[in-house]
């Protein structure tokens, strides 16, 4: 019996706490391990009921009025487009891969813009939009309907734009075709109509800029300060690159570019349209002469004792019989002292290599006044940046053409061809 009696008290001290819990379960429907931190069940219960009275009075609450729609044209709900989910948003992830690279560019043709205002632009300017990509009904405002009605169009979420982006991004892209030269026809047809605006017949050429900013910056000065037209040679960065688009703020399609010229065909070119005046932008004090070309790799080619220059002295581009290179200086001077032609004025700006040299040469040679324009600083030291002296030289430009307007005749843009 005694050992009945101490099996049964060891069965009650294991099971009762469980038989406890169980009890107290029943009764208030809490497990006792539930309020740990509590002093007693009571402030448990207490603490439970005032989480449920919040919860009930949070439902009872009102739900706040939605913010108003932003009220959406019949023609633009019409439209018919594609809507981009999570299953098929690659395709606007290959695009914007795709359009990164110059070779798709290239190949195709075309240019990535962002932003309404960009692509308002690209449609002034009368180049075919090929698709865009908007977040909302309301991005498509803007656009005249019969442009949107032959355009391809897509719905992405504003989530999907925003990774491609540093920050938050306006939430429309497209995909246009490239300035061409029926473009550039139709930017010079709108300027020659303009009686407003006075353009500068000041044409610029753009030399061994790799820098996609600066590109952008300096097309954006020519843009606003109104040059004939902006020839890029070859070795600059692509101008159809996003960075490029989105620092030039629209002189893609504001102003006749001509990329990847040659010097060559561009000498040809000026041949038979010799400007008066040829600029070339320095930031070096003194004039400029072959020996600043020495070590230039194209300067070696040609030398007198290179096996190169023999070989090709018959070719008319290596000879040196017309054009004497070693006598050819450029004098400098200040930029204030820049006296432009009412007809046609030439702007280099860029790295001055041996080929820029070599045309400059053959310009001069041909009767064109060639000089080197500097900007004062401080000391010889310091330099001043390519944007700083290509803003600089062409509103020195724009003051002495608006000055002179009243007796210079209007410029007349006219049609130019490729390099």
């Amino acid at each position: 019996m005694a050992t009945i009696g101490v099996k049964l008290n060891i069965l009650t001290c294991c099971f009762r706490p469980h038989v406890v819990s169980f009890v107290r379960y029943k009764r208030t429907g809490l497990k006792r391990k539930s309020y740990g931190t509590y002093k007693n069940i009571e402030e448990y219960v207490e603490s439970v009921q005032q989480k449920k009275e919040k919860l009930e009075k949070a439902k009872n609450v009102v739900k706040r009025e939605s913010r108003p729609r932003i009220p959406v044209s019949a023609d633009v709900k019409d439209l018919r487009y594609e809507h981009l989910g999570k299953d098929s948003k690659n395709k606007f992830a290959n695009m914007m891969y795709n359009v990164k690279t110059s070779r798709y560019r290239q190949m195709h043709g075309v240019c990535a813009l962002h932003g309404k205002q960009s692509i308002k632009d690209a449609i002034n300017a009368g180049c075919y939009i090929r698709c865009i990509y908007f977040s909302s009904h309301t991005q498509l405002e803007d656009f005249p309907i019969e442009i949107l009605s032959k355009t391809n169009l897509f719905l992405v979420s504003q989530n999907v734009m925003d990774k491609f982006a540093e920050k938050q991004v306006e939430g429309i892209y497209a995909l246009v075709s490239q300035q061409d030269q029926t473009t550039r026809q139709k930017i010079i047809t709108r300027r020659a109509s303009d009686k407003e605006s006075v353009y500068l017949p000041l044409s610029l050429i753009c030399s061994g800029i790799l820098d996609a900013r600066i590109m952008g910056e300096v097309l954006n000065a020519a843009c606003v300060t109104g040059c004939k037209e902006v020839r890029v040679m070859e070795g600059c960065v692509d101008i159809w690159n996003m960075e490029v688009l989105k620092t030039a703020r629209g002189a893609h399609f504001k102003t006749p570019i001509y990329p990847s010229c040659d010097w060559e065909k561009l000498e040809k070119f000026f041949r038979a349209n010799r400007p008066q005046n040829l600029f070339v932008s320095s930031d070096k004090p003194g004039e400029i002469s072959l020996n600043d070309f020495v070590s230039d790799s194209h300067y070696q080619k040609i030398s007198a004792n290179s096996d190169f220059f023999r070989e090709s002295v018959s070719e008319a581009s290596i000879k040196r019989d017309d054009v004497d290179l070693a006598q050819t200086k450029l004098p400098c001077i200040p930029y204030h002292q820049m006296s432009l032609s009412p007809t046609s004025n030439v702007l280099t700006v860029g790295k001055l290599d041996f080929e820029a040299f070599n045309f400059i040469a053959r310009m001069q040679a041909l009767g064109s006044k060639c000089e080197a324009v500097t900007l004062p600083v401080t000391s010889s030291d310091n330099r001043t940046s390519i944007v700083t002296q290509t803003s600089v030289m062409l509103f020195e430009a724009r003051r002495q053409l608006l000055s002179n307007v009243e007796n210079s005749p209007k410029f007349e843009p006219e049609i130019s061809v490729d390099c």
